[in-house]
């Protein structure tokens, strides 16, 4: 039997992912994180962790990512609580 992880949606089923960037993004804030300083890395993914006190009555506004040719920008509207990120590779 095996286990894999899943993240927003995509399986990681296979490969070893390692962690090529980390942070804390806070509300309102806009990342850029350029591909091209790895070059010996070919698949990325984003993954947000929230961090402190949550209301879990609320909906939860959460960052996210967006990858084009050469940087990967990671969003955080101005209306999301604080959260850590990873940036994985392989």
């Amino acid at each position: 039997m095996s286990y894999g992880l899943s993240i927003g949606g995509f399986a990681f089923t296979y490969g070893a992912l390692s962690v090529v960037a980390k942070g804390t993004i806070t509300a309102g804030t806009t990342l850029n994180f350029n591909l091209g300083s790895h070059p010996d890395v070919s698949d990325f993914r984003a993954v947000f962790i929230p961090t402190g006190v949550r209301d879990i009555t609320a909906s939860e506004v959460r960052p996210y990512s967006t990858q084009h040719s050469g940087n990967i920008y990671l969003f955080s509207p101005a209306n999301a609580g604080p959260h850590k990120y990873l940036v994985l590779g392989r």
